[in-house]
């Protein structure tokens, strides 16, 4: 065994666990209402995560929108946070009013590469709870080795021996860890990301699966989703009874392409018919930074939600009022021409991304003071801002400045390395595809202008 498992058993053992029995665990999750819409929860991701310039998904990037405001448009009260990195107080508090939220601490595929997140992340999250009521899980990601490893020999608790398909902790330490879990004055859901690839190997998954409080159901590939009841009648001979979440993908990952709307259709369909048949707990859908990029199978999602939100749990083909539509996003979050907007109506920003002509790209301060300027060839056709970056080409090449510290430490634009060099989107100019309004880390914000 390694010292840190060890260390994470001991700890778990001199928290008194012992008193804690699985079979007499009671979630501290607020106990579902019967209504669709209260069962509906969304995997948040930070703009910028996965939505990168010629990233791996292809996903097209887009103003920032949070994961709570991602949440609002859609109509759904409950969120998991997942992100690689502790927050601070500020991002956290944006969560105060979401109905239920779990926090991912552990990641199979980061454990794989050598960074081991679970012993800060556990950490955070139990400091949260003290200040969090509504924070009722904890979820492990990407559990199973990708790719995969030979089976191993495992001891149940009983200490039988059973095969086991490797992931990123034994099943010691997942006894140990949900012992740990439940031994909270408000116990916390012990909740598993499970794939339809996790189905090749249903014997050697089912001492994980049977550790585990809730498991997330999902269907990484797109070209699967035709098989989805076959998956999922499979993964239901792997766990008969066990509490779940069916995951639906509004972007396929596995394919890294956009979820064409029959596919969509498909997953909210066989969703529905699970809910109504009572055999899901609920939903959860991926993922916040997808909802404001004109992505069909997103308003697919939201408009099944509003159509089907009242129907209750169980209860059989229902018919029911829709629910009211959920506020739409603010206008600098969508992907339509606003840049101008905050100077003629009078609001005055901290500062400003302004294309004064050809060649020339300037950041201001509201004082009109020049925080950072560059009168070489730049090309106002190619520029835009993402992730914290302005991007723009120079004499042909592309560069970029980071906008996530104020204006007076802006450093002098850096070349982008070839393998990360991004492309407008098709179709759209800079004035009229992502004016973002400029937001940053330490609170230090602004609005993009354009003139010409």
């Amino acid at each position: 065994m390694n010292r840190k498992r060890d260390a994470l058993i001991s700890i778990t053992v001199a928290m008194g666990v012992a008193a804690c029995c699985f079979a007499e665990f009671e979630s501290g999750c607020p106990e579902y209402a019967p209504e669709l819409k209260d069962r509906c929860w969304m995997w948040g991701h930070k703009t910028g995560q996965y939505d990168q310039p010629n990233g791996w998904f292809r996903i097209p990037v887009s103003p920032d929108v949070t994961m709570a405001e991602a949440c609002r448009y859609m109509g759904i009260p409950n969120v998991s946070i997942v992100i690689w990195h502790i927050p601070d107080e500020k991002f956290m508090s944006e969560f105060t009013d979401m109905k239920r939220v779990a926090w991912v601490v552990d990641n199979g595929d980061l454990h794989l590469h050598g960074r081991d997140i679970l012993p800060e992340f556990l950490a955070f999250g139990e400091k949260k709870m003290k200040t969090m009521p509504n924070l009722m899980g904890f979820e492990f990601d990407d559990f199973f080795d990708q790719p995969r490893k030979p089976v191993r020999k495992e001891k149940l608790a009983d200490g039988t021996e059973v095969n086991v398909l490797p992931g990123s902790r034994t099943l010691e330490e997942l006894r140990a860890l949900r012992k740990r879990l439940h031994s909270y004055d408000r116990p916390i859901d012990m909740r598993l990301v499970f794939y339809e690839r996790d189905l090749d190997h249903p014997e050697e998954t089912k001492a994980v699966v049977d550790i585990f409080d809730t498991v997330m159901f999902w269907t990484w590939f797109g070209k699967n989703v035709q098989a989805l009841e076959n998956n999922f009648k499979a993964y239901r001979k792997i766990a008969p009874k066990k509490p779940t979440l069916l995951g639906i993908y509004m972007w396929d990952f596995g394919g890294s392409q956009p979820l064409d709307a029959t596919s969509m259709k498909l997953q909210l369909d066989f969703a529905l018919k699970l809910f109504r048949a009572g055999e899901v707990e609920g939903f959860i859908f991926h993922c916040t930074p997808l909802v404001n990029k004109n992505i069909e199978a997103v308003e697919l999602a939201r408009r099944w939600i509003i159509e089907h939100g009242n129907e209750k749990h169980g209860g059989g083909e229902q018919r029911v009022p829709p629910i009211p539509e959920p506020p739409a996003l603010r206008p600098e979050q969508t992907m339509t021409d606003f840049g101008r907007l905050a100077f003629e109506e009078g609001k005055k920003p901290n500062g400003a991304l302004l294309l004064t002509g050809p060649g020339k790209i300037r950041i201001v301060e509201r004082t009109g003071r020049i925080a950072w300027e560059n009168v070489a060839q730049a090309n106002p056709e190619k520029a835009f801002y993402h992730g914290g970056h302005v991007y723009f080409e120079e004499d042909g090449i592309q560069k970029r400045i980071r906008y996530s510290l104020p204006c007076d430490r802006l450093a002098k634009a850096e070349v982008v390395p070839e393998a990360q060099r991004a492309q407008v989107p098709k179709n759209k100019k800079f004035d009229s595809a992502l004016l973002d309004c400029l937001k940053d880390r330490s609170g230090y914000s602004g609005a993009m202008n354009l003139q010409r």
